[in-house]
């Protein structure tokens, strides 16, 4: 794509494709380059090609208003930072497990959140969303999240009493929660809201080492067999 200087006025082919879009001259220049727009029936990328009177097509999904938002579940892999966690939703990373049907443009892979992060050293569910009311109930509504936590220590029935009985983390009051044996080294959790560093530090009040984490559900949304570094679109019917 070939940028227009910064302060330069846009060009005529732009200023046409914003008035038939209804748009701005941005999301005109970025339906452009996303090849979203023909002139005599072939594609123009470049927001600088001399348009004339000729008769200018755009594609019904070019049009910044055309797409609903998407909503994307991604397998984080442990030890990725927020960079290159963002990269991984790509469509070469997108996993033959997705079922949704959704077709998804350039523009779905732009301007996305992500919502509940997770540590830089934890695994699991994440999630991408670019919905306004997707962001609200995940950041609003406090739903329980379900952890597996590998640990190093020893494996007694106490564990899980010791740990309900750890003291509030940073000072901050926490939500009733439940925690059990998944196997020797494996905790599950299911708790609301943890903040950074919560469960290592429930784990370490029983004497327990925390080695691995990794989100397994949110609200009603499972990670369940999606592949490690890979994602789906949330399909349409799935609720958190």
């Amino acid at each position: 794509m070939n940028e227009r200087p910064p302060g330069a006025p846009p060009t005529a082919f732009v200023r046409r494709v914003a008035q038939l879009c209804a748009c701005s001259y941005a999301d005109a220049e970025q339906a452009i380059a996303d090849g979203g727009v023909r002139i005599g029936g072939a594609v123009v990328t470049d927001p600088a090609r001399e348009v004339g009177d000729a008769r200018i097509e755009i594609a019904p999904a070019a049009r910044p208003d055309a797409l609903e938002p998407v909503t994307v579940l991604l397998h984080k892999p442990a030890g990725f930072i927020p960079a290159k966690v963002r990269a991984l939703f790509a469509p070469e990373s997108r996993s033959s497990m997705d079922a949704s049907g959704l077709d998804l443009q350039p523009r779905h892979y732009r301007d996305v959140t992500i919502a509940l992060p997770l540590e830089d050293a934890a695994s699991g569910l994440l999630v991408f969303t670019q919905d306004a009311r997707v962001k609200r109930h995940l950041a609003d509504d406090a739903l329980e999240q379900e952890f597996v936590v590998e640990i190093e220590g020893a494996h007694t029935a106490y564990v899980p009493g010791q740990i309900q009985r750890a003291p509030p983390f940073l000072g901050k009051a926490r939500a009733p929660f439940k925690v059990s044996w998944q196997s020797e080294t494996r905790l599950r959790f299911a708790i609301k809201e943890p903040q950074p560093g919560e469960l290592q530090h429930l784990c370490l009040h029983a004497s327990l080492r925390t080695v691995g984490l990794r989100r397994l559900r949110i609200g009603r949304i499972a990670l369940a067999k999606l592949p490690v570094g890979e994602w789906r679109a949330l399909a349409d019917g799935e609720k958190f």
